[in-house]
């Protein structure tokens, strides 16, 4: 058994800045997917792929509906999903290290001899002549020969052990797992930050239904006081605070109108719905019960599922087979 040192100090040289990069990327899906931030631009799950352009049909739209779309078309998703891509790749990449390599080559040649050079003058030649048909050298016989030449070669050459190639194969293993758990954790953070969208716009759209209330209140209290003045049963300024009331409410209406807008924009940004594309929420209310359990048992389920807490686990061990 002998172990390849050629292709060892080639890896070791040419693969060194790999791992490190893999590193990097692994931390920068987990800090994509831990970091909360308001905007779009520094955080991709709050932006989306539009998946179809918008059409004058009112979409209904559940909650269940919403976090399908997020999880299909959230950017945040589909950059853990391309991050867990590229840390297969480097994973392949190592492990390429131990297959075994096949060159195969192959050249044409022609070469020319000059025989009376070599020794084969025509001195030499006449002592042969007897070998030839009719005893006598044939007529035009050429002391410059000419040879067509096809060489095919195969080399195979496989390294046999190698200490930095495993320690960078088990790092690739210990990032593409990160990568994966990272990519679960983003799964996670997208049903939060769509369930959290839809549930913001059903609070909005409960206080457009309260603002419209109130409107419908303050207009009934204005007619009121607008006929008890006709009737001379109230002053002036009786009616006069109805209608400032009045007008306070329908400018709380617009408000939360336009609240119930900005939420359901920033709702189809993340979940890949055209802007113009018009929705109507279809739970109101959505409710389930939660299980019974002792702050043990879900610190016992959190270690066990908790997609970021395994992800820092493997990233370190990615870190401690690299270094």
């Amino acid at each position: 058994m002998t172990v390849n040192r050629a292709q060892h100090l080639v890896f070791r040289r040419a693969g060194a800045p790999v791992f490190p990069a893999m590193l990097a990327l692994i931390l920068s899906l987990a800090a994509t997917a831990q970091a909360p931030n308001p905007t779009s631009a520094a955080n991709p799950f709050f932006g989306s792929v539009t998946a179809r352009p918008a059409s004058d049909e009112t979409l209904k739209l559940s909650l269940d509906d919403a976090v399908s779309l997020g999880l299909k078309n959230n950017l945040g998703l589909r950059e853990a999903e391309s991050g867990e891509k590229a840390l297969q790749g480097y994973k392949n990449e190592a492990l390429q290290n131990f297959l075994p390599t096949i060159t195969v080559g192959g050249a044409l040649g022609v070469h020319q001899q000059n025989l009376a050079a070599l020794g084969f003058g025509p001195g030499v030649i006449k002592e042969f002549a007897s070998l030839f048909p009719g005893g006598k050298t044939p007529a035009g016989f050429s002391f410059i020969t000419r040879d067509d030449l096809t060489e095919g070669q195969i080399h195979f050459g496989q390294m046999l052990f190698s200490g930095p190639v495993i320690s960078g194969w088990k790092a690739a293993g210990a990032g593409e797992r990160a990568a994966h758990f990272a990519k679960m954790s983003a799964r996670g953070e997208v049903v939060q930050q769509v369930a959290a969208a839809y549930l913001h716009c059903v609070a909005a759209a409960s206080e457009v239904d309260n603002a419209k209330a109130l409107e419908a209140a303050g207009q009934l209290l204005f007619s009121q006081a607008h006929a008890a003045h006709e009737a001379g049963i109230v002053a002036n300024l009786d009616e006069l605070r109805a209608r400032v009331q009045l007008q306070a409410q329908q400018q709380a209406l617009i408000a939360a109108e336009n609240a119930l807008e900005k939420d359901l924009i920033l709702l189809k940004r993340e979940i890949g719905i055209d802007p113009g594309q018009k929705i109507a929420l279809t739970d109101p209310a959505p409710y389930s019960d939660l299980a019974a359990q002792t702050p043990e048992e879900v610190r016992a389920v959190a270690y066990k599922n908790r997609q970021d807490y395994q992800d820092l686990q493997n990233q370190a061990v990615a870190y401690k087979a690299i270094h």
